[in-house]
């Protein structure tokens, strides 16, 4: 069986050329017409150049913020409300 996946060495030395596959976040080349993890076409997407998970991780920081915001905003209002 021919192994047709790019070698560590390879992603190393074209890492500006890579990006990651929407479907899964496999790391694949940017001119990849398919992700041979997924097997999902990359036709009208194309490649992200920022990893998956820092998205995720930007979007649910800022839920987070959020909270704490609204809840440091609210407290003195609520402790009033609350007879505190």
């Amino acid at each position: 069986m021919i192994d047709e996946l790019p070698s560590d060495e390879d992603i190393q030395r074209f890492s500006d050329e890579t990006g990651f596959c929407p479907q899964c976040g496999e790391e694949i080349y940017d001119d990849s017409d398919w992700c041979p993890k997924c097997d999902n076409p990359i036709q009208g997407a194309g490649t992200s150049h920022k990893h998956p998970l820092s998205s995720i991780m930007t979007k649910k920081v800022g839920v987070i913020l959020l909270v704490i915001l609204l809840l440091a905003f609210l407290w003195s209002p609520l402790r009033i409300f609350l007879g505190g």
